[in-house]
């Protein structure tokens, strides 16, 4: 049986610091700990003395696990695990299983009986004995209680010898602060991005950003317009002429539109198209850049035709995500079943245009203010 949400008396004094329960699906795994909500602090390196830390990695271990990690600001004084009293016990005497890859250091434990990962450690630990009203800043409860957590003396919350993360997902639910909606509408999550071989260590923050636009009600129905716009994203924090490319068909505020573009590195570029109806909530965007306005269905099935001509054989070209985009725009800027989609008679001055209008607004999308700019090309025709 799951344990029952937190009460007031056990909310410590500090504003929006509060005791939370947490526990796998069957209840075997039973924990507490002290969270932090708003977040008084969000970025990839941020002091975690001051901030509970929510994140989402890609590496292979978390996404594998579907971890959503939650980081407290001290992991020894935050973090009680009541159930089993020894998550390093057998499984067999009580124990979690564990899984251990790579270096092994770190230990993802999971409940022999539902399998749910309800946190993931690193480091040395103890067993101790505690009041755990007193433990929570709140009233004695007058009895001691055993419980497992990670051990003070040595330890260093942004050290290399030291890791708890509790998965966010174990909350239990219906407890104050814990609308994983609200977490994402206000940019609480961090986004860890480890794939990159050549950016290992690139962070990108996500934010929640919106547009909104007024259009007087037409008199009659004109053939649907639509715009096309490459976004741009910056790679790292921040660095110029380093985007992220893409192209972004706009079909209606209700569907949103298809984002055309190739993700991976050398050797290992796939293609990525997807519709989406957030291209304003992606992560870090510098903005749209608009270049040409698609209209009428057969002209958006013959972009969306081209668009997705290299993808078979993407590695066999010497592309990236840039002059991946810049050899599709030049067949674009031809003749395709016998019309031009993009009236631009000079490529190269439109990658220059663009680059300029990233480079211009890279710093903004650093510091994530909003709204994301939005301009047109000079270049194009019929924009």
């Amino acid at each position: 049986m799951a344990s029952q949400p937190t009460t007031t008396a056990n909310i410590a004094d500090s504003p929006g610091r509060r005791l939370y329960n947490g526990s796998c699906h069957c209840g075997y795994t039973r924990y507490r700990c002290l969270l932090t909500f708003p977040p008084p602090a969000v970025h990839p390196n941020v002091d975690p003395s001051i901030t509970t830390r929510i994140r989402k990695c890609n590496c292979t271990s978390c996404h594998k696990t579907n971890f959503f990690h939650v980081r407290p600001q001290s992991s020894p004084d935050d973090f009680v695990l009541l159930a089993p009293t020894n998550p390093f016990d057998d499984p067999a005497d009580g124990g979690l299983a564990d899984y251990q890859c790579f270096a092994k250091f770190t230990h993802w434990f999971f409940c022999p009986k539902c399998g749910v990962r309800c946190f993931t450690f690193g480091g040395d630990s103890e067993v101790a004995e505690v009041d755990l009203g007193e433990w929570a800043g709140g009233q004695k409860e007058g009895k001691l209680t055993k419980v497992w957590r990670a051990k003070k003396e040595g330890w260093i919350e942004k050290g290399d010898t030291s890791y708890l993360s509790i998965n966010a997902t174990t909350l239990e639910a219906r407890q104050e602060g814990l609308d994983l909606r609200e977490w994402h509408e206000k940019g609480w999550i961090v986004y860890l991005d480890m794939l990159d071989e050549k950016e290992e260590n690139k962070m990108t923050h996500h934010r929640h950003a919106f547009r909104t636009q007024t259009k007087a009600p037409p008199t009659r129905r004109p053939r649907r317009r639509r715009p096309l716009h490459p976004p741009l994203q910056p790679r790292l924090t921040p660095e110029a002429f380093n985007f992220h490319w893409a192209l972004y068909l706009h079909k209606n505020k209700d569907t949103g539109g298809t984002k055309y573009h190739i993700t991976g590195s050398a050797g290992k570029w796939l293609a990525a198209h997807q519709d989406t109806r957030g291209i304003f909530h992606e992560t870090f965007l510098v903005g749209l850049f608009q270049i040409a306005t698609i209209t009428g269905s057969t002209a958006c099935e013959r972009l969306d035709k081209t668009m997705r001509q290299f993808d078979d054989g993407l590695n066999d070209l010497d592309v990236n995500c840039r002059t991946w985009l810049l050899k599709v725009l030049g067949v674009l800027a031809g003749e395709v079943d016998g019309k031009r989609v993009l009236k631009c008679d000079d490529v190269d001055a439109l990658e220059r245009e663009v680059m300029e209008f990233g480079n211009k607004n890279m710093e903004s999308a650093d510091l994530a203010m909003q709204p994301r700019p939005f301009e047109a090309s000079k270049i194009c025709g019929g924009v």
